[in-house]
């Protein structure tokens, strides 16, 4: 008869007399993940077959300068085969997935994200190829601002050799930001969007400046150049929208290798960790939800978003305790949410403190009257203390509020059994068993209400 509302998912989950309803939070999209090194190595594991396999075991390296299907098309032709889309496709499908496999490994590798971009482009995958040429270039301008800080630190210490050593380092992510900032210009100038061809050409002249930077002296710990990307920045945007937009659609493993990257770059970030979280959620890694959660409420311990969350998670996990802890937490930031007041009601209710239950159900309707789930546990509340005329009540708008509430009709149906209206009961237990097959007791109350009813004519 109970129902659970919470505001962190979109799942609707049994437990005994109460039915957990998540809603999912506004906001957000994340940075797609990085991709394993080595492409060429990989790539060499393929399952190989007289000499196309040969031919397409020595595609890693073709795949840093053509790429994808114009690569197997050469190394195949070299052999004397005739390539098939099929074997095409199979070759480069595999190198993807090895390389997407990758990203759990090392979510911050520039030069794969610009080696699986190039892969999408040349299969016309184009805002694929987009997203991963962004994360190269928003990775790149992380590291670089690490090192710039780095090196100048050295330089001030007197510590030049170690300052030369990160030198070769700073060249080399250079590269691949030169890389990306090209390899994307390409991409707009393919979709025929010259402003941003030009918006990005312009870009890596910024990032990249030939004949100045640290040998001129002019890169200082304080400058622009060496700031470390603002959590408000158009990339983090970016990133936390596409992660949002890949959630949405079901792609809950997609999201979550984009807000590993996104919080390589800014591990801070309190608004990825809960993304991220709900991506467990989703996923049922609740030891990932539990560990994310705690991280964005360690973060920003304001929000009662993440406190909700936390409350779910150890719920679940039957810490009633510290469930209890931290739906209090959300209800003291947030007094006037309705669904805070909801959840502390259940929370009390599972503890059986029924008068506390049922005094946070009424601030819960109080606040949002349309808040379907509370009337239909306060009357269950009502139920339990023996006040079946008000129960009725309270069930009879919890089902005109949400009509497909398969349990407000099914504790309609007890109310009515309570006060002997075996035929009202019956109408109730039969909508109910309509609705949700499994409510066992639904069934056999119905045929009890049925024989009593007939009894009384």
């Amino acid at each position: 008869m109970l129902v659970t509302l919470f505001v962190a998912g979109t799942v609707m989950v049994a437990v005994p007399v109460t039915y957990l309803a998540l809603k999912d939070y506004p906001p957000v999209r994340a940075l797609q993940s990085a991709l394993m090194q080595e492409t060429g190595k990989l790539l060499g594991k393929l399952p190989k077959h007289d000499t196309q396999g040969q031919a397409a075991a020595n595609l890693g390296d073709q795949l840093g300068t053509a790429g994808g299907v114009n690569a197997v098309n050469q190394a195949l032709q070299t052999s004397g085969q005739k390539p098939t889309t099929s074997e095409e496709m199979r070759i480069v499908d595999q190198a993807v997935a090895q390389l997407q496999s990758g990203l759990e490994k090392d979510p911050s590798n520039t030069t794969l994200h610009n080696r699986l971009g190039m892969i999408y482009a040349e299969i016309g995958e184009m805002p694929e190829a987009e997203a991963q040429f962004k994360q190269a270039i928003l990775l790149s301008r992380s590291k670089l601002s690490d090192l710039y800080t780095k090196i100048q630190v050295k330089r001030l210490e007197g510590d030049l050799a170690s300052a030369s050593a990160m030198m070769l380092n700073v060249s080399s992510i250079q590269l691949d930001l030169s890389s990306a900032h090209s390899n994307l210009a390409r991409v707009y100038e393919k979709l025929g969007d010259s402003q941003r061809v030009v918006k990005q050409l312009d870009e890596l002249n910024r990032d990249v400046v030939i004949g100045g930077g640290l040998a001129s002296g002019t890169i200082k710990a304080n400058d622009k150049a060496v700031a470390k990307p603002a959590k408000a920045s158009p990339e983090i945007v970016a990133g936390l929208a596409r992660a949002e937009a890949l959630m949405q659609v079901g792609r809950m493993l997609d999201a979550g290798r984009e807000l590993r990257t996104l919080l390589a770059v800014a591990p801070d970030l309190a608004e990825a960790h809960e993304l991220l979280g709900k991506t467990g959620i989703a996923t049922n890694n609740f030891f990932l939800a539990r560990r994310e959660f705690e991280e964005a409420a360690r973060l920003e311990p304001t929000k009662a978003s993440y406190f909700s969350s936390l409350g779910f998670i150890y719920d679940r996990a039957g810490k009633k305790a510290k469930a209890m802890e931290a739906y209090q937490q959300a209800y003291k930031l947030e007094p006037k949410n309705a669904v805070n007041a909801f959840n502390l009601g259940n929370a009390y209710a599972a503890n059986n403190q029924n008068s506390q239950a049922t005094n946070y159900y009424k601030q819960a309707i109080e606040i949002n009257p349309n808040l379907a789930s509370a009337h239909n546990n306060l009357a269950s509340m009502y139920s339990m203390a023996g006040n079946y005329e008000a129960a009725i009540r309270q069930f009879e708008q919890a089902i005109y509020l949400a009509p497909q509430m398969a349990s407000a009709h099914y504790g309609l149906g007890l109310a009515m059994y309570n006060l002997k209206d075996y035929a009202g009961a019956a109408m109730s237990f039969k909508q109910a068993c309509l609705l949700n097959p499994n409510l066992i007791d639904a069934h056999a109350k119905l045929e009890v209400c049925q024989r009593k009813a007939t009894r009384s004519l």
